[in-house]
């Protein structure tokens, strides 16, 4: 092993098996001692390996106890020859002096399907890594990558509680049959605000043309389905259970078959949600007729909308990122927050939970709204009120708002704080307009979102190139 690793100790001739060089001249006997003593050590394996982990060694075991008996020569390679990157470890035997001509890459791969460099050390290891992401990210067609993404997915848990849960639902048949839930989930910044109040204002509208969009919000403003979240995040499945049966008794009331829940928490804290609560989402769209809707944006513009809300946001443990004094260059290094742009594994998670059929995705624009509508087969006039709530916040406000937060202000002071840095963004605005999205790192996201975009783009329709692209 080639670790710098104290008191650790080890037979020379037991290699990294991520890569070996055999002469041809010894290619036969080489093959004949090392399948033997492979063989010879899982049949063994209980018996000699002190964990399962460890198991998973018995080629580089075995590679060793060929050698021992064979009497080859052997040497040790630089590691620049077959580099890991999964440990920041230093290495004994890697030469400053050589480029890396491979990678060990030992499942250090993110979910956007490339190489990490936040175990590295060294920069010439960096360089190689920048080098591979590059080649990586240029590839057109990348089939390794969707099957790959999905070993990263959390899939639902079924448990007593989300058992109990589920006799409660079945008690509720009569009430379920024929009726359709539809959950638009967000994603967040995607016009979901105006959605939301529409729907409100146009409630009895909406019960006129076969549609409820439940009066349940949790005192929170703009009126959305926040409880399905905030539950979900509790685990608190009673509770739930509360809100479905007020709302379809209100739908069997109203004598109407389709119900319209939104929150964009649902995709906002997917990545919180334990294994039981999706497995509470699973069953509700078991028993009702259940679509997903869901609204995807450019991941450059999303991400700076998205930073500017976080910015806003009260501090909350569950989401780290919420009120803190960072730049965009620091929350976009942040694994919660970027993850918020990999649209492919929700879509896959969706799919495994509630089947390929029951999701409905949809990219952004500024009709998006009228969109959504025209799916539900809704008419529903101008809404003559304009509501803008989630306005977004200039150069000179974002500065400001970090200032703010390093002060952890509480949920009503801070709203009230950020409309008031709202009045003032809007007359330092007519002085100074700044990006916050600068070339390097616009061409980082995209790089970041490459694999995801051919993928997306072929099997779900979404496209987010520019039109002259």
């Amino acid at each position: 092993t080639d670790w710098v690793i104290a008191d650790a100790y080890t037979f020379e001739c037991n290699f990294n098996g991520g890569f070996y060089y055999v002469p041809a001249k010894d290619i036969e006997k080489a093959d004949t001692l090392w399948r033997k003593w492979a063989t010879w050590l899982y049949g063994r394996r209980d018996d000699l390996f002190e964990t399962k982990a460890q198991q998973i060694h018995v080629d580089q075991v075995s590679f060793s106890m060929m050698l021992a008996e064979s009497k080859f020569d052997y040497q040790v390679l630089i590691s620049n020859n077959n580099c890991p990157i999964h440990r920041s470890t230093k290495q004994r035997l890697f030469d400053s002096s050589k480029e890396v001509s491979m990678l060990h890459y030992h499942r250090s791969l993110n979910c956007f399907g490339l190489l990490e460099t936040k175990l590295s050390i060294n920069p010439i290891v960096d360089k190689a890594i920048e080098k591979i992401n590059h080649a990586i990210s240029e590839k057109k067609d990348f089939q390794f990558f969707k099957q790959f993404n999905k070993s990263f997915l959390k899939l639902a848990k079924n448990t007593e509680k989300t058992r109990v849960f589920e006799e409660k639902l079945a008690s509720l048949r009569s009430k379920v049959v024929d009726r359709k839930i539809i959950l638009h989930a967000g994603t967040p910044k995607t016009g979901t605000t105006a959605l939301q109040f529409l729907l409100d204002e146009k409630h009895d509208e909406l019960l006129s043309q076969g549609v409820l969009y439940p009066k349940y919000y949790l005192d929170i403003n703009p009126p959305k389905h926040q409880w399905l979240v905030k539950l979900l995040n509790q685990n608190n499945f009673d509770g739930i259970f509360s809100y479905l049966e007020k709302i379809l008794n209100e739908a069997e009331e109203k004598g109407v078959k389709k119900i319209f829940l939104s929150t964009e928490g649902i995709y906002n804290h997917w990545w919180d949600f334990s294994s039981e609560a999706k497995e509470v989402l699973k069953l509700i769209s078991k028993y009702f007729n259940f679509e997903l809707y869901i609204v995807f944006r450019e991941p450059n513009s999303f991400l700076e909308s998205f930073y500017k809300q976080n910015l806003k946001n009260p501090q909350n443990n569950s989401a780290k990122c919420y009120g803190k004094e960072m730049s965009f260059e620091e929350m976009i290094k942040d694994e919660w927050f970027i993850k918020h742009i990999d649209y492919l594994s929700f879509i896959q998670e969706c799919e495994v939970l509630f089947g390929k059929e029951c999701i409905k995705v949809f990219t952004y624009s500024n009709d998006i709204n009228l969109m959504i509508l025209k799916e539900l087969k809704l008419i529903l006039p101008e809404n003559k009120k304009e509501r803008r709530e989630n306005i977004g916040q200039s150069h000179i406000g974002v500065e400001l708002l970090k200032v703010v937060n390093r002060f952890n202000l509480n949920a009503k002071d801070k709203k009230y704080v950020v409309k008031t840095l709202k009045q003032m963004d809007d007359v330092f605005d007519n002085y100074l307009k700044a990006p916050l999205l600068n070339e390097n790192i616009s061409t980082s996201i995209e790089r970041l979102f490459s694999l995801q975009l051919n993928t997306l783009e072929k099997e779900y329709k979404l496209s987010f190139r520019k039109k002259d692209e």
